[in-house]
């Protein structure tokens, strides 16, 4: 049992293919589905010879401490230019941002903690000591607050709390704590300041459908339009300079409370609870350490998105098993009708479980191979190709999306209309709004491509590309009132960061203004 764990703890953190569009991300949790399917038929077996396995804490917590060390490891080789990240953030390890890392490596300081207290050898010990300090220093050149908060402090807070019985040294430590959280603030002020935006929009999404929520990804479907219509009713708010693309909120109960509602926070509440009850009725080194590892997961859940990794939930569910093991030991049933049903059942799952996970690949590996030959320029290749993999991945927004794109720099405007509209009941984005003002545009549909515009520019006002194209649409359809106005707007707009490309755009409102030139084809990205 612990040797298939370690098994699915690498496959959640170290996996990734160069073959799909996702290359980080996806194939983790491909391979760690692919991995709980394999366990799953192995355990099925395992209930019908009526043998019963239980992980072993130590070796467990082994596993992980040993695969945070080879993460951080990486992590430092990277941080030194020994290995150079493939995304724009310096120091990501396996994963495409430092969230990910920091997620990864948080849980790696308790085990750590657990192994220097269970090892009696010296040596041992100090190896334990080594791991920490090690997945300390990662977490420090991660950059990554919410991982520095969930992965040192709170571990250096339990130790100092548990062990020094001192006072004065507790109110030091808090004190310290105190100082250290706000000088992360204020590293990056901004960030900071950008979330609570989507705390409050978020929590417009909860007031509107409190008790059951706007359903399994209904982050992802509607927050940028409560967003855009938040920042269109305070277009004076300090906000309007913060706001972004939103994919995430940052806050993982908040997820839980705009997709579930209130049902969803019960269910939390009652896992919360069943957790520190099963510690407090049969508590033990290993419960403690694989509740403080829950406890961290906690932590990061209030900052960042943690549970968009896979290792995430596989921690979560081992420190749910030791816990729940403790208190209530597993046994299997003695009747065999009902050993055989479990061990049929669960196999049978399993079984179906893989072949999804099979499907999918081929899907995604496919789907890799398309868009680039579409890059290559040989777009009318590959659009037949994009319409086989619909009954796979024709509910997937990013899919939907770049089918749309390539359909429209084919000048398939009415297709690509289709495929972005379709992708819009599972995607609230602003460069898919974009895209589809420049579909209606181009279809000359001028009042709907106005509308979707208008739309991109509230999602993101701190953003030049939709006023731009605003312009040329007032432009194309001879309203010269309405340009004169977009062009002074486009003048007088403050710039968050300057680039050449907002320079180009202001400048071609003020020759507009002039009338001495007239708009150049749009191009994308600021």
């Amino acid at each position: 049992m612990s040797a298939l764990f370690f098994l699915l703890s690498i496959a959640a953190i170290f996996t990734y293919c160069t073959g799909m569009t996702d290359t980080h991300i996806l194939p983790k949790w491909l391979c760690t589905l692919g991995m709980v399917a394999v366990v799953g038929m192995i355990e099925g077996l395992f209930i019908l010879s009526g043998k019963q396995r239980r992980m072993k804490g130590l070796s467990s917590f082994t596993a992980v401490a040993f695969l945070c060390l080879c993460q951080a490891v990486y992590a430092i080789v990277q941080a030194i230019g020994l290995c150079p990240s493939h995304f724009s953030y310096r120091v990501v390890g396996s994963f495409d941002n430092p969230a990910g890392l920091a997620a990864c490596l948080s849980v790696g300081i308790p085990c750590c903690i657990y192994l220097f207290r269970t090892w009696e050898r010296k040596i041992l010990k100090g190896a334990s000591v080594l791991m920490a300090l090690f997945i300390a220093t990662a977490l420090l050149l991660s950059e990554s607050r919410t991982g520095i908060l969930a992965g040192i402090l709170l571990p250096a807070a339990w130790w100092m709390f548990t062990f020094i019985k001192k006072r004065w040294v507790k109110l030091a430590v808090l004190g310290i704590g105190v100082v250290l959280m706000s000088i992360m603030y204020m590293a990056k002020k901004d960030s900071a300041d950008g979330r609570l935006l989507m705390l409050r929009c978020g929590w417009e999404m909860v007031k509107d459908k409190p008790l059951f929520g706007h359903g399994m990804g209904g982050v992802q479907a509607q927050y940028m339009d409560y967003q855009a219509e938040w920042l269109a009713v305070h277009p004076e708010s300090d906000f309007s300079m913060l706001a972004d693309n939103v994919k995430s909120v940052f806050n993982e109960y908040l997820t839980i409370g705009i997709c579930f509602g209130m049902v969803g926070w019960l269910f939390l509440g009652l896992y919360v609870w069943l957790m520190i009850h099963s510690y407090r009725k049969a508590p033990s080194e290993e419960g403690r350490f694989a509740l403080m590892s829950l406890a961290i997961i906690g932590v990061l859940g209030c900052f960042s998105y943690p549970f968009s990794y896979p290792f995430t939930w596989v921690v979560l569910v081992w420190g749910s098993y030791i816990l729940l093991h403790g208190a209530y030991p597993i046994t299997l049933p003695t009747h065999k009708a009902v050993r055989y049903t479990m061990g049929i059942v669960l196999f049978g799952v399993s079984s179906l479980l893989l072949y999804g996970v099979a499907k999918r690949t081929r899907a995604e590996l496919e789907w890799g191979k398309v868009s680039r030959l579409a890059l290559t320029g040989r777009s009318e290749e590959a659009f037949p190709r994009y319409k086989a993999l619909m009954p796979v991945l024709g509910n997937e927004p990013y899919f939907l999306y770049n089918y749309a794109a390539e359909l429209y720099m084919a000048d398939r405007h009415e297709e690509a209309l289709y495929f972005a509209r379709r992708c819009r009941t599972h995607w609230a984005d602003y460069d898919l709004e974009l895209l589809q003002g420049e579909l209606l545009n181009e279809l000359n549909r001028y009042d709907e491509a106005e509308h979707h515009f208008q739309l991109a520019a509230n999602m993101c006002p701190v953003r030049f590309v939709p006023l731009h194209s605003l312009l040329k649409l007032y432009q194309q359809a001879g309203d010269t009132v309405r340009a004169d106005s977009m062009a002074q707007e486009i003048i007088d707009k403050p710039v968050k960061i300057p680039s050449e490309n907002i320079n180009r755009i202001k400048t071609e409102a003020r020759k507009w203004q002039k009338r001495t030139l007239p708009l150049p084809p749009f191009k994308r990205g600021e």
